[in-house]
């Protein structure tokens, strides 16, 4: 049973989720009139209001949820507030009651005091012992991650049109927590989440997925909603799903090493029996700002020791044809660019 504060951030949060959630629809929407339109469209004429309306909203909840947690006390008797007195130092604690990562990351909180009393008030002056703007020190805090992939399965739900399955999940556990994952009641802490990089990657856990979000918006979401993009794969796991599969057979994973990049590998068998795994680096938003990721899936070609180029991509994981799967989602001729090995 949440009491005082933690109810309160509760509800702070979930409404902010709304509003943001609101803010994503509206994009949606301005992306949608873009292609498609007719006269007397409401939308293009309504949504700059309902823009203003919701940027209005969040401004106010955040500066709301902006409050003091504990204000000065007695040295001696901490539940009677402080009496002041010329030279007497004391400290104070503020809490921002919106737990979103849209809104936790590099907050700054500055120090002021009101000289402009009203009159008869006597006016006191006070002395700043550090820095007057300081960046929040958000207070740590944990949630168990079952709790934590529903919302990410949310997240990925509302700002992409499709949440993660199971495995997908899975794989964000192990990255995320190792060998723990497999514990559902794990706490996650908020540092390890949001603020500490992850091992051997100048990046945290929610800039890798954040910006795998972004991507997914911008430049690959027909392919997504579609249930085409493995995604959240190990490189250890590919291989062992692509193995025993027919050559040319391959699959969709977003980079583990590049922010926001998504590669794909495909297994082929020599006569001898070897199976060999090819993977190509990562493409990022500037590659597929120039050519849809269906079209470059089409036209890939590799060049070996002179022969002819070919296409190694036969099946979508795991045996779904290329033209079959990627058909609809071609957008445009065939191109005659070709990847050499």
């Amino acid at each position: 049973m949440l009491t005082g504060l933690e109810q309160l951030q509760s509800w702070f949060t979930v409404t902010a989720q709304s509003l943001f959630q609101m803010k994503r629809q509206l994009d949606k929407l301005g992306e949608l009139v873009v292609k498609v339109t007719y006269e007397s469209d409401p939308i293009p004429l309504q949504k700059p209001h309902l823009e203003e309306r919701v940027k209005y909203l969040i401004y106010h909840l955040i500066k709301s949820s902006f409050v003091v947690e504990k204000q000065p006390c007695m040295p001696t008797h901490p539940q009677k507030p402080l009496i002041i007195k010329t030279g007497v130092q004391f400290t104070t604690k503020v809490r921002l009651l919106v737990k979103l990562p849209e809104v936790d990351y590099q907050l700054k909180v500055k120090t002021t005091f009101d000289k402009d009393l009203p009159p008869g008030r006597v006016s006191r002056q006070f002395f700043i012992l550090t820095n007057n703007t300081k960046v929040m020190d958000i207070e740590d805090y944990s949630n168990g991650w079952t709790q934590l992939s529903e919302v990410l399965s949310w997240q990925f739900s509302t700002f992409a049109g499709q949440g993660l399955n199971k495995d997908q999940l899975s794989m964000l556990g192990e990255k995320l927590l190792g060998q723990l994952a497999s514990c559902s009641d794990c706490q996650v802490s908020w540092s390890k989440f949001a603020k500490e990089n992850i091992p051997g990657k100048p990046f945290s856990f929610w800039m890798w997925l954040d910006s795998i979000l972004e991507l997914i918006k911008k430049h690959l979401l027909p392919v997504w909603n579609e249930n085409y993009i493995m995604g959240f794969v190990s490189k250890e796991m590919e291989r062992v799903l692509l193995k025993d599969r027919e050559p040319g057979t391959f699959l969709l994973r977003f980079s583990e090493s590049h922010l926001g990049g998504i590669t794909f590998t495909w297994v082929e068998h020599s006569e001898n029996g070897e199976v060999k795994f090819n993977s190509v680096e990562p493409y990022t938003k500037n590659r597929l700002s120039a050519l849809p990721f269906a079209d470059i899936i089409r036209d890939y070609k590799v060049i070996s020791d002179g022969v002819v180029p070919e296409n190694p991509l036969k099946f979508l994981y795991p045996d779904i044809p290329k033209d079959e799967a990627f058909g609809r989602l071609y957008n445009s001729q065939p191109s005659k660019g070709v990847s050499t090995r």
